[in-house]
């Protein structure tokens, strides 16, 4: 429950963020990404959380947000699309980190090589690839 205290605030951080860059520019997306879920109910709630994120980002003028649910598959036209990408998971020790599937880890990587934001939340801050993929 103390992530999701903190998650208006870091949606209301995100959204300035997005609308400073967004105001004569063109349109912005952001793509969500929750983990596969790993604790009891009320615990880590990683779909809840970024369920929340969005609402908040959803009066953002100029702002498309895009939401992936349970570690769910992500299409190669979603992160294509995407200015930015913010995950919500478990890190590398449990092998559910969204960032280091085989499909997501070079999408992640071209969409650092085109300057695009990537952003990590909880334990998704450890993306280490130590054990490989």
């Amino acid at each position: 429950m103390q992530t999701l205290r903190f998650l208006p605030r870091f949606a209301f951080a995100l959204a300035l963020s997005f609308a400073a860059v967004a105001l004569p520019a063109a349109d912005k997306k952001v793509l969500l990404l929750a983990g596969k879920p790993s604790h009891s109910a009320g615990e880590h709630e990683f779909n809840a959380g970024l369920k929340l994120l969005a609402q908040c980002l959803a009066g953002v003028p100029g702002l498309t947000v895009e939401v992936v649910l349970n570690g769910g598959a992500v299409s190669r036209a979603s992160f294509e699309s995407a200015d930015a990408v913010i995950a919500y998971s478990n890190g590398e020790t449990d092998r559910q980190h969204v960032a280091l599937t085989a499909d997501n880890f070079p999408r992640f990587a071209a969409l650092a090589a085109r300057g695009g934001g990537i952003g990590f939340i909880h334990y998704a801050i450890e993306p280490a690839v130590t054990k490989g993929l």
